[in-house]
């Protein structure tokens, strides 16, 4: 019960009024300051490279519309935050403060950790492409001391790191390509069809 329930009735308001995503945002919580700086950062940074809404949670209202979308989709392992952010039209937000835990514990470091990794791989592959970018710069500067300064380990051992950290970057485009593939999200979502046949 840290979440409301008396919340439900303010969603299904706003959902009478057109919203057909009613999305709890937390505004403040009473956990751990330690647990609240990393889930801070991690919301912050999903929000700076997916265009995801901070501290959203899974709390909220869903139109039949948009759990027929979810169907559609075949992924094994949903990152339903993410798919709300990409295909969810009319997204109404209702911040709250989460209550205390009075019972039992929160999720463990591990399961974070992997919900986590689960939102970063399923949506960005910006990671992969800095390590691209990073090997290619790493490269350049190793083989531009080698041409100044002349021969050396330095220069080798940059130059090599570069050329390392470029193709496991490129490998790891292959990979994201291949995790998109399998999602096999809809190219596109239909709200409604207006002079379009039935």
């Amino acid at each position: 019960m840290q979440n409301p329930p008396e919340l439900i009735t303010e969603f299904i308001k706003q959902w009478q009024n057109g919203s057909k995503i009613v999305l709890g945002v937390q505004k403040q919580n009473n956990e751990n300051k330690l647990l609240t700086l990393f889930k801070s950062a991690y919301y912050n940074f999903m929000a700076a490279i997916c265009g995801h809404i901070p501290y959203m949670t899974d709390f909220g209202l869903f139109d039949k519309s948009f759990i027929n979308i979810l169907r559609q989709i075949p992924d094994p392992y949903p990152y339903l935050r993410g798919i709300i952010c990409d295909y969810g039209f009319g997204i109404k937000k209702v911040y709250y403060s989460k209550n205390k835990r009075k019972k039992g514990v929160g999720m463990a470091l591990y399961t974070l950790y992997d919900f986590a990794m689960l939102g970063i791989t399923s949506c960005t592959k910006v990671i992969v492409r800095a390590a691209v970018w990073l090997g290619l710069v790493s490269a350049a500067a190793g083989l531009f001391r080698l041409l100044v300064f002349g021969v050396g380990i330095y220069p080798f051992v940059l130059m090599l790191f570069g050329v390392l950290l470029f193709f496991i970057g490129f490998v790891g485009e292959y990979v994201v390509q291949i995790n998109r593939r399998l999602q096999n999200h809809p190219r596109v979502i239909e709200d409604r069809r207006i002079n379009y046949g039935n």
